[in-house]
């Protein structure tokens, strides 16, 4: 089972997978891998004048931070638990068998 983080926050990555790894480590389980996974930069231009001067744009960029926790043999108890730990707000959390 793998769950794949992502928030715009690196510091609400790490400490999401430092919760959720200490969660797995007190099921069990074994061992837990934690992979840091590239940031996502988005980039783009916003007009500051869109009637007078074309040239004047401001440059904005959203960063996506990620990370990758594998467990090799969940149980059911396990994915109950993660379904209810207390995640911080703006981080998303994707399952995959």
């Amino acid at each position: 089972m793998r769950l794949v983080l992502k928030s715009f926050s690196p510091r609400a990555v790490q400490y999401t997978a430092a919760l959720l790894c200490r969660t797995i480590a007190a099921a069990g389980i074994g061992r837990v891998c934690t992979v840091p996974l590239p940031m996502r930069r988005r980039r783009f231009d916003l007009l500051r004048s869109p009637h007078i001067d074309k040239r004047a744009m401001d440059q904005m960029e959203v960063r996506t931070h990620k990370m990758l926790i594998h467990m090799p043999c969940p149980t059911t108890w396990l994915a109950e638990e993660l379904m209810s730990a207390d995640v911080p707000a703006g981080v998303a959390i994707r399952v995959s068998p």
